[in-house]
């Protein structure tokens, strides 16, 4: 079925907004997908398998009080395992910037940033998920927590996955945190059939739940 004339405008309109903060469309998402681009120091923080996070969890923050709020946002959604929720971490924010990526409860699994840098306006994350063996308890939650210094003016965040079971987010805005409370990266909040909406405040969220994939093969 041939989508309507509204439905190529929403979508170009949110693509649009998406490739704004990477510069030129097409070496942005090429730059993206081949993991190239100016490499940004970074530190642990945290990691392990004992986090807070009940759901597949991308972050990234500026200040403690854009973490606080971002906390108190999953909070809200029920995504934490514990309250209250994680203080912000002690960072020089007047440089510095925390991500976190967080698997939810998937026993078995470890999760790793292994790489961060920055292409324009996105900063990119290379992270490692390992499976190994289950442990039966219930509380496991793989993350890891780091600092970046010096990222710049860094809007939007890619999360590269070199393998990843699925629902894991892969993109989300610096300073907002998005959790895949009842929707998987890449999939519609759309129910089948039914009609896509209009261009509005929300296109922006919208387009940065979807993976670079679908959003590349929606707008062909």
């Amino acid at each position: 079925m041939k989508a309507t004339h509204q439905q190529r405008a929403a979508l170009s309109g949110a693509l649009a907004m998406v490739l704004t903060w990477c510069g030129t469309a097409g070496a942005a998402m090429r730059d993206v997908e081949l993991g190239t681009g100016t490499k940004l120091a970074f530190a642990t923080i945290e990691k392990g398998i004992y986090g807070d996070w009940a759901r597949p969890t991308l972050l990234a923050a500026r200040s403690d009080g854009e973490w606080n709020a971002a906390m108190e946002e999953l909070a809200a959604q029920g995504a934490l395992i514990v309250a209250p929720p994680p203080s912000a971490p002690a960072l020089d924010w007047s440089r510095q910037l925390t991500v976190l990526v967080a698997l939810g409860n998937m026993d078995g699994y470890s999760v790793e940033i292994t790489k961060v840098s920055r292409i324009g306006h996105t900063l990119v994350l290379d992270v490692h998920v390992e499976m190994g063996r289950r442990s039966g308890e219930m509380d496991i939650s793989p993350y890891h927590l780091v600092s970046v210094d010096d990222a710049g003016q860094v809007n939007l965040v890619v999360a590269r996955y070199d393998w990843a079971p699925p629902g894991l987010q892969t993109t989300t805005s610096v300073s907002g945190s998005t959790s895949t409370l009842g929707q998987k990266a890449g999939n519609r909040a759309v129910p089948e059939g039914a009609a896509e909406p209009a261009v509005g405040a929300s296109e922006t969220h919208a387009a940065l739940g979807m993976t670079w994939g679908s959003l590349k093969d929606r707008y062909r």
